[in-house]
């Protein structure tokens, strides 16, 4: 299959595959479930990153979903759209892992590094500086939807 193989290909699949040729939901969730699976163990975060997306936009659940996983990747926009993801599916005890991994990334001084994802993730008690005070004036960086 041409997405597993191809990792460049896994950005384009909305725009030129999904809405023009009408996929539907049941190969959307395929579809999905396979890059997430295909992607998982290797080096790349981007197609991951669009998996957690096109998951939340189509709400599909991924089946293998690892958040440890995920993690271990080391990449701030993944780690961003997997709480996206955890958030649209209401996934708690996720959710508080990925809080815990924010407030590590905070308190080891790698906020710059990490913003997008420690922002969002992070509550107004926690932030510092700039970063609390966007907080307080309810300033995301994200659609209102994948809040």
């Amino acid at each position: 299959m041409t997405i597993s193989l191809y990792p460049y290909v896994v950005p384009l699949l909305e725009e030129n595959v999904f809405e023009p040729l009408q996929v539907t939901e049941d190969d959307k969730d395929k579809y999905i479930n396979i890059i997430y699976d295909n992607y998982i163990n290797k080096g790349y975060a981007e197609p991951l990153s669009y998996a957690l997306y096109y998951a939340t936009k189509y709400d599909v659940k991924i089946d293998s979903f690892d958040v440890e996983s995920i993690i271990k990747k080391d990449d701030c926009i993944l780690l961003l759209c997997a709480l996206i993801y955890a958030r649209h599916f209401k996934l708690g005890k996720i959710l508080d892992k990925l809080k815990k991994v924010a407030r590590e990334i905070k308190d080891n001084g790698d906020m710059d590094e990490y913003w997008p994802f420690t922002y969002e993730c992070l509550t107004i008690g926690i932030l510092v500086d700039t970063w609390k005070e966007l907080k307080k004036k309810n300033v995301s960086f994200l659609k209102a939807e994948y809040r």
